[in-house]
């Protein structure tokens, strides 16, 4: 889940894009059964497909570096 911050506040959100393509109107409070079905299947998700997901703290300019440094890039 790439939710982290600056661009992300790390909570789900859930929108109806036909008729909320900008996404302004945040649904999950007013429907968290939703949200939970959903939570659900993708937690399902990580463990078929053995998904990693991004850890706290990632960055991706530090991991650049990081890799540069390393020199096998």
């Amino acid at each position: 889940m790439r939710n982290l911050p600056p661009f992300g506040d790390r909570q789900w959100h859930l929108y109806n894009l036909r008729l909320d393509p900008i996404e302004v109107n945040d649904l999950a409070a007013t429907k968290p059964d939703v949200v939970k079905s959903l939570t659900t299947a993708y937690a399902d998700y990580i463990k078929q497909h053995s998904v990693v997901e991004v850890p706290d703290g990632y960055s991706v300019i530090e991991q650049a570096k990081n890799n540069m440094a390393r020199g096998d890039h």
